[in-house]
């Protein structure tokens, strides 16, 4: 029996957890999604151990409102490129 290389496998992984992910963020939608990365990025910024739920809200409402304020200045910048 011949077993991958650690590299592939590896590899291997990344792909099928990104393409598990992009299936759950279709499904559910983008808002889940944020909640699931906002405490790890709130925790990483915070830099401490535990993340409370004021920096996570924090970082959530930011998180969302910038996403929010680029989709409206992409619609904007198409709708005046292809305005007639």
């Amino acid at each position: 029996m011949r077993s991958c290389a650690p590299l592939a496998s590896r590899v291997l992984g990344l792909l099928v957890a990104v393409g598990l992910v992009a299936v759950a963020v279709s499904v559910a939608g983008s808002i889940v999604f944020a909640a699931l990365c906002v405490p790890r990025l709130a925790r990483r910024l915070s830099r401490g151990t535990g993340t409370g739920p004021l920096p996570a809200a924090a970082m959530g409402a930011l998180l969302l409102s910038a996403s929010d304020l680029v989709a409206i200045t992409l619609r904007r910048r198409a709708r005046s490129r292809w305005a007639w």
